[in-house]
């Protein structure tokens, strides 16, 4: 019997020490993406990782200024995009509403951005959420080169994730209306793996 314990011991050891070694493919990607060391801080519309809050605002300003933004609800700023027929095909206004998100040095380590169509009410099943989440996916892999999205879940959720160097960008659905999207710097502390 305490043959059989030790026998069961020992090819439960293995099986936990095997299991600790098998790495998923994101955690692999990002082992690859961190140890090349290389840096991708631009988010979009001349917004980096590490601006400061004043940067930020003042950009967001001059954008609005040049009509390319306006200022949304609760400190976001919205940029209509309904040239989408043109960039990906679809023929229908797309609202992109962005924020960013601040550390304790008032600096940018994330920016949360939401698509929608325009016309989007729940009877209209063609501008829903799900439907827009692969043109969006397709749109951000144009906008940051580099690795291909891969599926993940977490917390039961089915996300797409991208990462080139400490940027991380991922992909999830909000609710029926809106594609959700964070980019992340997967070297602040925040986020730090």
């Amino acid at each position: 019997m305490v043959k059989r314990l030790s026998l069961l011991s020992f090819f439960f050891s293995v099986i936990l020490f095997f299991s600790g070694c098998i790495k998923s493919e994101y955690t692999k990607l990002i082992e690859r993406e961190l140890a090349r060391g290389q840096r991708q801080d631009s988010i979009l519309l001349g917004i980096s990782f590490g601006d400061t809050r004043i940067f930020y605002f003042d950009r967001c300003m001059k954008l609005n200024k040049e009509q390319l933004v306006v200022q949304g609800s609760s400190g976001t700023y919205v940029r209509f995009l309904p040239m989408d027929s043109v960039l990906w095909g679809l023929g229908r206004g797309i609202k992109m509403e962005f924020e960013a998100g601040f550390d304790a040095q008032e600096r940018i380590n994330e920016v949360k951005i939401q698509f929608s169509y325009l016309g989007w009410a729940p009877w209209n099943k063609h501008l829903q959420s799900d439907v827009l989440k692969p043109y969006v996916i397709t749109q951000l892999e144009k906008w940051y080169n580099g690795n291909d999205f891969i599926g993940i879940v977490s917390n039961n959720d089915s996300l797409s994730v991208k990462v080139d160097g400490n940027r991380r960008v991922i992909v999830g659905l909000k609710d029926d209306q809106t594609v959700l999207v964070s980019i992340q710097d997967i070297l602040h502390p925040r986020f730090k793996h």
